[in-house]
């Protein structure tokens, strides 16, 4: 996992015809993550490397205008997983916590949209 993590964000720094080779990791990435409660998908070492082989799979999508071989289903469990971060233990994890939610929400290719409540304010049948 900690491989294809490296690999994918490396493969940004190589010129095009060679990074292509590259993007189709991505699904194997994906495809190791374990899924938790139906909401959530995480790698194997925890927020560190999920969010840098998110990062990568994004920034490499990005390098090369292809769309990432996310699903739209697993893009969101992925996301969960970040935002449902409590606390961070280390400067490393923050920074890429912060670093791939800032990827996720400006990507060309799955742009994420959020519903959320204003207020608690509640309607009542009070006409009876």
């Amino acid at each position: 996992i900690f491989s294809l993590a490296y690999g994918l964000n490396a493969a940004t720094l190589l010129d095009n015809t060679n990074a292509g080779k590259f993007l189709v990791r991505a699904e194997d990435l994906v495809g190791q993550a374990d899924e938790v409660d139906g909401k959530y998908l995480h790698l194997e070492g925890g927020l560190s490397i999920t969010a840098f082989g998110v990062y990568g799979i994004y920034s490499l999508a990005d390098k090369l205008n292809k769309s990432p071989s996310v699903k739209s289903d697993e893009a969101v469990k992925l996301a969960n997983y970040l935002l449902s971060r409590k606390t961070v233990q280390l400067d490393r994890g923050a920074y890429l916590l912060l670093l791939t939610l800032k990827k996720l929400t400006n990507n060309h290719f799955q742009i994420p949209v959020v519903f959320s409540l204003a207020s608690s304010a509640s309607l009542l049948d009070t006409d009876k």
